[in-house]
């Protein structure tokens, strides 16, 4: 069977060159906000939606793939249900939705069986993050250095504020929530052609109604998807989704560089 979540495969493949240590607590996560929510994509059963991240500790380590997480506030993440009359019904996320780590600090999925939305006579779902949003990890048994109150507290709270300055405000960071948005897509199977692609992009980038793409966020977001055209475009839609995460990535990784430096320097 084709692999039609290909970014935890690149995932485990990056998590070979940054083991850390099983004994520790990982880094906690702030989630860039979606008003709107980001759309669950349902497949075999179970849904998923792509949260994009940045790291809020640099002194611990990345989590690796599939490291478990909860939200830091239980207001900050809502689970929205659309009816095929088009109501929308929110629900708090806390205990309905599972959020584990893909791919590093840079990215996290938002999990729930398919049942849940039907069982609530929903045709679809999405999950509404609010800013200043944050995931902390599940503690595990035989964790020699878990998180503190102190660490929480400042992750959640101030270094968060500055995190949303420095991040969550960048233009590129809206063109890598659309990056995301675009792979996400991308993940149900059917053959794309390069004018599909395009389609695509369009029709993604129109539906980004609480966070559109600037002139500055357009073109960064067009550049990497050009690249992945040019790169993997006529491979498949797997390794097209599998570029587009990974470009993802690299702006988010930049981010978080700029982040980290502008704590050293206050």
């Amino acid at each position: 069977m084709r692999n039609r979540f290909l970014m935890l495969l690149v995932g485990i493949l990056m998590s070979l060159t940054t083991l850390r240590g099983a004994d520790a607590a990982p880094q906690v996560l702030a989630v860039l906000a979606s008003e709107t929510g980001v759309p669950f994509i349902c497949i075999d059963g179970t849904c998923k939606a792509e949260l994009t991240a940045f790291c809020l500790q640099e002194h611990r380590d990345p989590p690796l793939p599939g490291a478990k997480y909860r939200p830091a506030e239980a207001h900050s993440f809502t689970l929205a249900i659309t009816t095929a009359t088009g109501e929308r019904i929110g629900i708090p996320a806390t205990d309905i939705v599972d959020f584990v780590a893909t791919r590093g600090f840079t990215s996290a999925l938002a999990v729930l069986p398919e049942s849940v939305v039907r069982g609530m006579k929903g045709v679809s779902a999405s999950i509404v993050i609010d800013k200043y949003a944050s995931l902390l990890p599940v503690p595990e048994p035989g964790d020699d250095n878990p998180l503190t109150r102190e660490e929480v507290a400042a992750a959640s709270g101030m270094l968060r504020r500055v995190g949303a300055n420095v991040v969550d405000r960048n233009p590129n960071a809206v063109a890598a929530q659309f990056l995301a948005r675009l792979s996400d897509r991308l993940m149900v199977e059917r053959n794309y052609s390069l004018a599909d692609y395009a389609k695509l992009f369009r029709h993604a980038s129109e539906r980004l109604v609480d966070r559109p793409l600037n002139s500055k966020s357009l073109i960064r977001a067009r550049d990497a998807y050009n690249e992945c055209i040019a790169f993997a475009g006529k491979l498949g839609f797997a390794a097209m989704s599998g570029c587009l995460a990974g470009k993802h990535d690299e702006i988010l990784r930049d981010l978080n560089y700029d982040y980290w430096n502008s704590l050293a320097g206050s």
